[in-house]
């Protein structure tokens, strides 16, 4: 992104070269605080601005659905389920096959403490189970606001 404002690329290089050596030299924070309180900034800034357009939108159009420019498309649309079944609802009397599905879900799911114990004392993981490639990520947390 910063390749598309270019008065930020000098700042970005700064930011990473005085962030990174976060490991060893804490006074480096300052510059993960400050590009938290700038990504803070954003996402609030981005969230007023959705629910702007949002409702002059609607009160422009009250079928709004999309607008698209040469750059950016906005799109107004529920997410989730339609509908959902009453707090009323009785299997016994409500259910209708020919509007509603049963579905059964069953899932296995290894347990890791048993597991680790499993293969601490054999020196093997049971049948039937992997060791997934995990990837280690850094996360950054701001702690005071």
């Amino acid at each position: 992104m910063a390749e598309n404002l270019p008065q930020l690329a000098n700042l970005t290089n700064e930011v990473i070269a005085r962030g990174e050596n976060i490991a060893t030299d804490v006074s480096s924070e300052d510059a993960i605080v400050w590009l938290l309180d700038v990504k803070k900034w954003a996402d609030d800034t981005l969230a007023k601005l959705k629910s702007a357009i949002a409702t002059k939108a609607v009160e422009a159009d009250k079928n709004f659905s999309s607008a698209r420019g040469d750059q950016i498309k906005v799109e107004y649309r529920a997410f989730g389920s339609e509908f959902a079944l009453s707090p009323d609802f009785d299997e016994n009397k409500d259910f209708d096959p020919a509007l509603m599905k049963r579905e059964v879900v069953v899932k296995i799911t290894p347990i890791a403490s048993a597991i680790a114990s499993y293969e601490k004392e054999t020196g093997e993981l049971p049948r039937g189970i992997v060791r997934n490639k995990r990837e280690k990520q850094i996360i950054i947390k701001r702690l005071t606001s």
